[in-house]
């Protein structure tokens, strides 16, 4: 099988936060084993942007346009322009431009282009791309509120219609991400390929002792409850109802504790400064700061779902959650809620998890239900590990994503 180069265009990378580019960095190594040689094309992020995620300083020592020294992720390499300190749109169709710059270069020329993000004001540079005869892909990963703005409004809609057009396929997650956008106009290819997860990375563990590392870590007795969350602190991911259903259980179960595994935003950006001391004063009410523990991102999630005992995930608005699939594959139960984009290829409610409304005490009473009823523990986390392995297994989605990029370059190749 010949290698095929493909170009992962996304302007937010490793180390700095960004779910889809992690998603996608977890692909590179099966990827390269299907001999897709991937190249990631991103850049330096703005201040305003590491500081609302704490990963460091921006790097202003090189001269905006300029690629940084290359750096190595997972054996792939990753070409990092330097931006100006600019407005967003600025940064944008500098980006783009240091973009097809690099397609141009015969050394790093890619067979196809994967967006991750695609912002207004990328129009310029998908246009002179398509002159390069690259075929291009883009990764629609969550489904956009509408803008309150009459502006706003006008700058989504006309994003797509210019945008869209130029591109050769749009991937998507779900079948309820692909009906969105049919329903918005958008008339061009869409593929369906959900997330996958690592069955074997998460999987359920009978090791006791791993299993204590991380409770004895946070000092939480060994058969003391553990509710997990992972993903970011902030609002769209309903971590003020997380807390409100919380408030209810912990007097309930005084032996139980809230692990929270993902990024503070309530902290570190200023515009949520209300919602920070909103949860803080949820918290400080129920008395229960001791028995809740913000660990911030780690690296060996895994660890922290194979610990828990239930796994909650109020959030209003998704594509399709990895950290769901990854707790379920886990063998963890699983309480969600029906959020925009809540999609079929995830499971059926009352099988593979349960649902739960976007209400605080219907969320408690969900999460109790679990926490009671050892029958139903045992049924959710059978019934999901076998759904991640037989419908989401990382493999299956690794092959078909091969199969498209290698069908894309084809098609290019036969049309020039």
């Amino acid at each position: 099988m010949t290698s095929l180069k493909l170009c992962l265009a996304t302007q937010l990378y490793h180390p700095y936060y960004a779910g889809g580019a992690m998603r996608y960095r977890s692909y590179l190594p099966g990827l390269r084993q299907r001999q897709i040689c991937t190249e990631v094309f991103t850049s330096t992020p703005s201040q305003e942007r590491t500081e609302k995620f704490r990963s460091g300083q921006a790097n202003h020592q090189t001269q905006p346009g300029q690629l940084l020294p290359v750096e190595t992720d997972q054996n792939s390499p990753v070409y990092r322009v330097q931006l100006a300190e600019e407005r967003a749109w600025r940064r944008v169709m500098q980006y783009g431009q240091a973009l097809v710059d690099f397609c141009q270069q015969l050394d790093t020329q890619p067979d196809v282009v994967q967006f991750l993000p695609l912002p207004p004001w990328s129009v310029p540079a998908l246009q002179k791309l398509r002159r390069l005869h690259i075929p291009l892909a883009y990764a629609y990963n969550l489904i956009n509120n509408p803008q309150r703005s009459l502006a706003g409004r006008l700058r989504q809609m006309a994003a797509k219609r210019l945008q869209f057009p130029l591109l050769d396929c749009i991937i998507v997650q779900s079948s309820v991400m692909a009906q969105t956008l049919r329903n918005e106009g958008v008339n061009g290819r869409i593929e369906i390929i959900p997330n996958g997860v690592d069955t074997v990375r998460f999987a359920p563990t009978s090791n006791t002792a791993a299993r204590e590392i991380i409770r004895q870590s946070l000092n939480i007795e060994p058969m003391a409850p553990i509710i997990l969350y992972v993903g970011a602190i902030e609002p769209r991911k309903g971590s003020d109802l997380l807390f409100d259903a919380w408030a209810k259980l912990a007097p309930e179960f005084p032996q139980a504790h809230l692990v929270l595994a993902g990024p503070r935003l309530d902290q570190s950006d200023p515009m949520l400064a209300h919602f920070h001391h909103r949860l803080e004063g949820i918290i400080d009410a129920s008395g229960t700061r001791d028995r809740v523990h913000f660990v911030g991102r780690v690296g060996n999630v895994e660890r922290y779902f194979q610990a828990a005992d239930l796994f909650v995930f109020p959030s209003r608005r998704e594509g399709l959650p990895n950290v769901i699939m990854e707790a379920m594959a886990t063998g963890l139960p699983v309480v969600t809620t029906p959020f925009i984009g809540f999609a079929d290829e995830l499971g059926q409610p009352e099988e593979q998890f349960l649902l739960a409304e976007h209400d605080a005490s219907h969320l408690y009473e969900q999460m109790r239900r679990v926490l009671l009823d050892e029958n139903l523990q045992a049924r959710l986390s059978r019934n999901g590990r076998i759904w991640a392995t037989t419908h989401l297994d990382i493999e299956n989605i690794l092959d078909r994503y091969a199969a498209l990029y290698r069908e894309l370059a084809e098609t290019a190749k036969q049309r020039n």
